[in-house]
C-alpha cells in the first residue's frame, strides 16, 4: 500500500521549487514516403530512337533499350541492326542522344 502525505493536492504534482514530471513521449510511427513515380521517358527493351549529330553530320537509327531511364539519364542501347551496344542519354519519351 502506498501512503499519500496528507495536504498532497495531486499526486502528479511536484514538490515546491521543483519541475512537474513530464509526461511520456507520444509514441511514433513510422509511414513510409510513398510518391507514386511517373513511368520513365524510356522503358527497358523498348524499340527507341537514337540521334546523333555533330558539326553537319546527322546520324538517326533505331535501338533496343537495355535500361529504362528519365529524361537526362544514361542509358545502355543496342542498335537494332549491328547489335552493338552502347551508351545514350534519354532526350525525350522513347528518344536518346549520343553525346
Amino acid at each position: 500500500m502506498i501512503a499519500i502525505a496528507a495536504g498532497a493536492a495531486d499526486a502528479g504534482a511536484a514538490p515546491k521549487g521543483q519541475a512537474a514530471p513530464m509526461a511520456a513521449p507520444a509514441t511514433k510511427v513510422s509511414v513510409p514516403s510513398y510518391r507514386p513515380r511517373a513511368a520513365p521517358a524510356v522503358k527497358r527493351n523498348a524499340i527507341i530512337r537514337v540521334r546523333y549529330k555533330k558539326g553537319g553530320l546527322s546520324i538517326e537509327s533505331k535501338a533496343r533499350a537495355l535500361s529504362s531511364g528519365e529524361i537526362g539519364e544514361r542509358i545502355h542501347v543496342m542498335n537494332a541492326d549491328s547489335h552493338k551496344t552502347f551508351s545514350a542519354y534519354v532526350s525525350a519519351k522513347d528518344e536518346a542522344v549520343v553525346k
